[in-house]
């Protein structure tokens, strides 16, 4: 009985723990029910709000669909194809990126409302051209009724004038007529008289040409009485002593002057034209029937003596040579004009210059009767004015016209004893040689060594030819 009582007291204690058990295990699956039920139910509120929220995104994605312009069905790689195809359309110069409808919608607006005050802009500045342009119009519109109303007037004045034009044409053509007849009659007067001249012209040509060859007969006969080549001297060295001066037997009473150069020759000279100087001397004092010079050019081989001839082509006692010079005039050769001192020069030794050329072919002076002498200066070359050129051929034909004649300037200087001066040694190929030679030493007398050459033997005159001057 013991035994069935603790059995049965083990099955208690068993059932009472499994009771307890199974109470708390129904409380804890009670209580995790409950909270398994509170959250689904909270699920099911979610579910249902998602749900509601899923309707109404769908709704919105429809309406989104619906405003931008696409069908409900329309797929996104619909949409976004059709998104690329608007950008590149309609906003290629947009430069946001990932922009959207929105975006691109206020930047086409307001492009569009900038270009709308362009257009604004530009439409008043239209309306100020179309009012500038009817302001003008108006302006040409009364320019043209003045320019017609003066075309009008004009036309009626040359209408006018054509009528008066016509009748002084009218009388201007019978004017001509009349001058015709009148000028013919002229013409016929004119070639007879022409023909008139023209016979008088070929007579006094004829009369002209028997004058010229009468002339030219009596300028030899002229030139046979006082001929170039002469064997009288104008004068003679009476005194010659140790120093640099002479005396000559000319004085004031033949008209003799200072400065007045002499070329002196031998005293058996008999031709200046082709007699060697012996040298040349400048008078420096004057006495009535003598003169004193100066010695300014010698031969210390052949010095200057008593007895001496002097000559010179500028001076005769009692008289005056006239010359004419043909430009050119260069006394030392530097290329350069010299003719104020050979004008010079000339008048100081008593000749008389009548008439020049400078070297530019300009004329000074006149040719005349008393003109004797024409010299010859340095040509002109090829490369001188035509005025020059000119000049040169007309004061030839002039010497030959005047029956001139011709002597070199260095000729003149020559036979007048000139020396310069002032030497100018010239280094170039136009220099003189005779400036590179030993010269006598300075202030030792000029005295004679005692040898005699052959210069100084006895000579007699050359025998008379025919046709000679002496």
């Amino acid at each position: 009985m013991a035994r069935e009582n603790q059995g049965l007291q083990i099955g208690l204690i068993v059932f009472v723990m499994l009771t307890i058990v199974f109470a708390v295990l129904t409380f804890v699956f009670s209580k995790e029910y409950n909270k398994q039920k509170t959250v689904a139910e909270e699920k099911v509120a979610e579910a249902a709000e998602a749900n509601t929220g899923l309707k109404a995104a769908v709704a919105e994605n429809m309406r989104l669909k619906t405003i931008v312009g696409f069908p409900d069905t329309a797929t996104q790689q619909t949409i976004d194809e059709a998104y690329n195809a608007d950008t590149e359309k309609f906003a290629r110069n947009y430069n946001a990126t990932d922009a959207t409808y929105r975006q691109m919608c206020q930047w086409l607006y307001d492009d569009v409302q900038s270009k709308n005050a362009s257009l604004s802009a530009e439409k008043l500045r239209v309306q100020q051209v179309k009012d500038q342009n009817a302001s003008l119009e108006a302006a040409k519109e009364q320019q043209i009724n003045a320019l017609e109303a003066r075309a009008t007037k004009a036309e009626t004045e040359k209408t006018q004038a054509l009528v008066a034009f016509r009748d002084a044409q009218a009388k201007l053509n019978a004017l001509n007529d009349q001058l015709r007849q009148e000028n013919k009659k002229v013409t016929d007067a004119k070639q007879t008289v022409m023909a008139e001249a023209q016979a008088a012209q070929a007579s006094y040509e004829e009369e002209r040409k028997k004058k010229d060859s009468l002339i030219s007969t009596l300028y030899e006969k002229i030139d046979e009485l006082d001929p170039i080549v002469v064997d009288h001297p104008d004068g003679l060295v009476t005194y010659a002593g140790r120093g640099d001066t002479v005396s000559i037997d000319l004085g004031r009473a033949d008209g003799l002057r200072r400065l007045t150069n002499f070329s002196v020759y031998a005293a058996d000279m008999t031709d200046v034209t082709t007699a060697g100087r012996k040298g040349a001397i400048e008078v420096i004092d004057v006495d009535d029937h003598s003169a004193v010079c100066q010695i300014v050019d010698e031969d210390v081989r052949n010095p200057i003596l008593a007895g001496d001839k002097i000559f010179t082509p500028l001076w005769k006692p009692g008289q005056q040579e006239h010359f004419a010079l043909t430009g050119g005039m260069d006394l030392d050769g530097d290329g350069r004009s010299d003719l104020d001192e050979i004008r010079n020069l000339i008048a100081t030794n008593g000749g008389v210059v009548d008439f020049y050329l400078d070297d530019d072919g300009n004329k000074y002076g006149e040719i005349t009767t008393e003109t004797r002498h024409l010299v010859m200066g340095t040509a002109p070359d090829e490369g001188s004015s035509p005025e020059r050129l000119a000049a040169r051929k007309w004061i030839l034909g002039e010497g030959r016209e005047f029956n001139l004649r011709q002597i070199s300037l260095e000729e003149l200087l020559n036979r007048m004893g000139y020396r310069r001066k002032v030497h100018v040694v010239r280094y170039d190929s136009k220099a003189n040689p005779a400036d590179f030679r030993a010269q006598p030493p300075e202030g030792i007398p000029k005295v004679s060594s005692g040898r005699v050459t052959d210069l100084f033997e006895k000579r007699n005159p050359p025998k008379p030819k025919i046709n000679s001057a002496y």
